[in-house]
């Protein structure tokens, strides 16, 4: 999940990122794909792995989800500390996210 945390006065965004490692993020009141609000955003990423399991119960078979160990850095999990920034303006935005194992 790449969340886009609004230094002033705009609205959360945040998507998924693809296998590739592109990402849409949608604002909380907008159409989805439609992006962020323009403005100066704080940038936090999280990533676990997923993994399914069916459970067998007498109304039928039920999946849930079981999240993994964070696979990147805590940093990155913390708007305070993040240091992935973004100023989106207008327009179509190209946003590339360099994230570092350390």
């Amino acid at each position: 999940m790449i969340t886009f945390h609004p230094q002033s006065g705009s609205e959360v965004a945040s998507g998924l990122s693809k296998e590739d490692g592109t990402f849409v993020v949608t604002s909380q009141n907008g159409a989805t794909g439609a992006g962020a609000v323009a403005g100066e955003y704080v940038i936090t990423v999280s990533k676990s792995e997923i993994t399914f399991i069916t459970v067998d119960t007498p109304a039928g078979p039920i999946s849930n989800a079981v999240y993994g160990p964070q696979l990147v850095p805590p940093v990155y999990l913390d708007r305070a500390r993040t240091p992935l920034k973004a100023e989106i303006t207008p327009g179509r935005n190209t946003v590339q996210l360099d994230l570092s194992s350390k």
